[in-house]
């Protein structure tokens, strides 16, 4: 949503204006950005930061060029007059590792990406971009009270409809799981599943068969009083149809939802353990989705079924789990979610790997989302963490 809002005044042509095309339905988090520096750096404050900076060269990391974070390092650099060097970097995971490093000096960034170094010593913070403090990383002032009032700067997250699409969400009963995953570019079959012609290919986990579009559809047909509420600058609005507004019959265009069951995708397996990609169902501009379904495990005669230990140098990995046994994980029940950040090491834990050997399948069903950019955990998040779970990889 950042970009969304930020885009229009970055970029002369959009295809689509987010204030006029785009109808926000909630917010779901808010997180400020916190000032920090490298322990080198000898100061303090803010005021000791610009007056430093106007002696010595000073790098400051920028996460993406035209974000959020970079823009409000470029808005306090103005308003308090402190001079700085602009590197730009493909996310915030590399800039908070060489400011972590003493490559670059400054970084403004997400809270939660940012607060674990700033907790180890690793990174000094010296503001916060909300308007009052926050008891969360103790007694930091804020930005607007170091001497630049009004100061305030933020990444949110909420979710988005296209403007007039309505919609409404029914249950039979009470027993559900949702695992919902919403994305701002269009959510598509993977490049390596299809032909130059955008045919699904054979080698492809799944085919057009497996796309199930709108079918069976109840039109309602009745008049009365219905009423719509809609949202208009922050505002919620009663229109009331004369019509119900599920009196359709049918469906056309480009851009229709559809269902696909993690049923229908076929694993592709091999004598020796598969990376990961070969699990991959969809993508979008910032994050995979993999499916993970019941499937026979390498047979090669001396293959380890258990998947090796990796770091993902470039993505944020959550799992959901589904359903069945998943065999790289102990006491990982169904409905669990864990989240494993880029650039930390991971694997099967500990005596997982002997208990597969000699295993020949396995029933497992869960869903892996990896993301390009990190993920900053809610409030909601941390108040359901599992303390045990960063203990139980330990022997």
């Amino acid at each position: 949503v950042g970009a969304l809002a930020i885009s229009p005044s970055v970029y002369t042509k959009l295809s689509f204006d987010p204030s006029k095309d785009l109808r926000g339905v909630t917010m779901l988090a808010y997180s400020p950005h916190l000032l920090v520096v490298h322990p080198s750096v000898p100061v303090s404050n803010l005021k000791e930061l610009v007056a430093y900076s106007k002696k010595n060269d000073l790098n400051f990391a920028v996460t993406a060029t035209g974000s959020a974070p970079h823009l409000a390092g470029v808005a306090l650099e103005r308003a308090s007059g402190a001079k700085w060097q602009y590197i730009p970097y493909k996310g915030g995971v590399t800039a908070i590792q060489d400011t972590v490093a003493g490559q670059t000096q400054v970084l403004m960034n997400g809270m939660l990406a940012t607060l674990p170094q700033v907790q180890n010593g690793k990174l000094k913070v010296l503001g916060v971009s909300k308007s009052t403090r926050m008891p969360l990383i103790g007694d930091v002032p804020t930005i607007a009270e170091q001497g630049v009032p009004g100061y305030e700067s933020g990444t949110w997250q909420g979710v988005l409809l296209p403007r007039g699409t309505i919609y409404r969400i029914e249950f039979a009963d009470a027993h559900n799981r949702l695992l919902i995953v919403e994305s701002f570019s269009p959510l598509r079959f993977p490049r390596k599943y299809l032909s130059k012609y955008g045919q699904l290919m054979e080698h492809a986990p799944y085919c057009e068969r497996d796309i199930r579009p709108p079918g069976n559809l109840k039109a309602i047909d009745q008049k009365g009083d219905f009423l719509i509420r809609a949202k208009k600058k922050g505002v919620l609005y009663g229109l009331h149809y004369g019509t119900h507004p599920f009196d359709v019959v049918g469906w056309d265009g480009c851009c229709y939802p559809f269902i696909f069951s993690i049923h229908d995708f076929e694993p592709i397996t091999g004598r020796v353990h598969q990376p990961p990609p070969v699990h991959q169902t969809f993508e979008t501009n910032a994050f995979v989705v993999c499916s993970f379904v019941p499937r026979l495990f390498d047979y090669h005669p001396q293959a380890i079924p258990a998947p090796y230990n990796h770091s993902n140098i470039d993505s944020d990995e959550v799992i959901y789990y589904v359903d069945g046994d998943f065999m790289s994980r102990k006491n990982v029940t169904r409905g669990m979610i864990t989240l494993h950040p880029a650039g930390i090491p991971h694997g099967p834990h500990p005596g997982a790997v002997e208990k597969s050997i000699g295993a020949t399948a396995t029933q497992e069903l869960a869903v892996m989302i990896d993301t390009f950019h990190p993920l900053l955990l809610t409030r909601q998040a941390l108040e359901i963490e599992n303390p045990d779970y960063v203990m139980s990889w330990a022997e």
